[in-house]
């Protein structure tokens, strides 16, 4: 985690900032990690509107506050996620049993 601090400060996206202290010398955004996490997972993001983000394949994640997301899918709620992994891993599962 330590390096993706810096990775992530090259997606130039600063509108929520929210901190988190990963340890007294980092601190991080959820929404800044959440874009790291997307990029990570190879999920492409088609545009993103506010506090949400539209992603190929008609998924859209509503950031919701301290890293909590809310993934819709084809305008369905599919539910709630507290953890970017497991919401990254759910897309991939999903897109792979369904496309």
């Amino acid at each position: 985690i330590c390096g993706s601090v810096f990775l992530i400060a090259e997606l130039n996206f600063y509108t929520h900032k929210k901190k988190i202290k990963m340890n007294e010398n980092e601190d991080i955004n959820y929404w800044d990690f959440l874009l790291f996490g997307l990029k990570h997972y190879n999920l492409k993001i088609e545009k993103i509107e506010g506090k949400k983000i539209f992603l190929e394949h008609d998924y859209m994640i509503e950031f919701e506050g301290d890293n909590l997301y809310k993934l819709l899918y084809k305008n369905a709620v599919v539910g709630p996620f507290g953890s970017i992994e497991g919401l990254c891993e759910f897309i991939i599962e999903d897109q792979n049993q369904n496309l």
